[in-house]
């Protein structure tokens, strides 16, 4: 019985030892794991001070009863370690409503520059693009992206021709007679066009080039009497008669030496033999005025005006009695 006693005792003994020596390691151990540390959490505008155990960031704050939402972030990275004194902040998703290419829908997102946000999205912006930002009124922020596009264009615009009119003794009064025909101009414009989202918003004309200019319209309107005189019957009233070689002209679209444009009844003539505004009768042609000159025309030499090339063709060139008129 006393060996037993002994052995037992001596058993006894030993475990307390061990279980001593077990118990100071766990402590030890336990008391590594465990060491409180004190952070900061910053959320929204409040700012949290927060004792925790925890070895993470995502841990703390789990342990903290403070959730995130799955388009949340948190500073540092939810992984990183806990350490004494950091600040931990949370970053809370907005939403953002976006407008693009004709669609609208609403993101929520932690980012604040515009640009970085629809990069994140993968809206791709080109050169012209115009990009818009608000708020509604109940806070919810907008952006807006306007897809703007230029091309040039060609087109060609007609320049109305003028019109001229001018008295004409050879006609009777309410007559009228088209001596030039008018012709419209041509202009060739480059123009700018400016659309948004696919929509004309602007045209400009960056140049233009003239590929015809307007031809002036000239027409005659009869001042004359109601009497008919015969080409051949000799007038009365004569000043002087003359001899002369008369030849034709039509229209060249150029106005004549004293600025009118001329019609049937105007001639060419020497100014140093006849006046020019001088009223004449020439035989086998009618009534007319001297109010126009020519290079060839020179000494006895007289030019009517006939309104088409075969009329002159079949003037052709002869010689005439011409008669000044008081």
């Amino acid at each position: 019985m006393f060996f037993a006693d002994k052995s037992t005792g001596f058993l006894q003994g030993g475990l307390k030892q061990v279980l001593g020596v077990t118990l100071v390691i766990g402590f030890l151990i336990t008391g590594l794991a465990v060491a409180v540390k004190t952070v900061e959490v910053v959320d929204r505008d409040e700012t949290i001070t927060l004792k925790t155990v925890a070895l993470t960031v995502d841990a703390a704050l789990t342990l903290a009863g403070m959730e995130l939402g799955p388009h949340d972030q948190v500073l540092p990275g939810p992984d990183r370690p806990v350490k004494e004194g950091m600040t931990i902040k949370i970053l809370r998703a907005k939403p953002v409503e976006l407008e693009v290419d004709g669609r609208r829908w609403v993101v929520r997102t932690v980012v604040s520059d515009v640009h970085e946000l629809l990069a994140r999205e993968g809206i791709q912006l080109a050169e012209l693009d115009q990009v818009d930002a608000g708020q509604h009124r109940d806070g919810t922020k907008w952006i807006k992206v306007t897809r703007i596009t230029e091309e040039l264009l060609e087109e060609r615009v007609e320049v109305p021709y003028e019109t001229f009119r001018q008295p004409d003794n050879q006609l009777h009064q309410g007559q009228q007679r088209i001596l030039v025909p008018g012709q419209n101009g041509v202009v060739l414009n480059k123009i700018r066009v400016v659309k948004a989202d696919g929509v004309e918003v602007a045209r400009e004309v960056v140049s233009s080039r003239v590929l015809a200019q307007p031809q002036k319209s000239v027409v005659a309107y009869g001042i004359g009497g109601n009497q008919t005189v015969a080409a051949r019957q000799a007038p009365g009233n004569v000043k002087k008669v003359m001899t002369m070689e008369a030849t034709a002209y039509t229209h060249t679209g150029n106005p004549t030496a004293t600025g009118i444009y001329p019609y049937r009844g105007i001639v060419a003539v020497d100014p140093k033999v006849i006046p020019l505004g001088s009223k004449l009768y020439v035989e086998g042609y009618g009534y007319c005025e001297a109010q126009d000159t020519g290079g060839a025309i020179k000494g006895d030499r007289i030019d009517i005006f006939l309104d088409s090339r075969a009329e002159c063709f079949e003037w052709g060139r002869r010689v005439v009695q011409v008669y000044l008129l008081e």
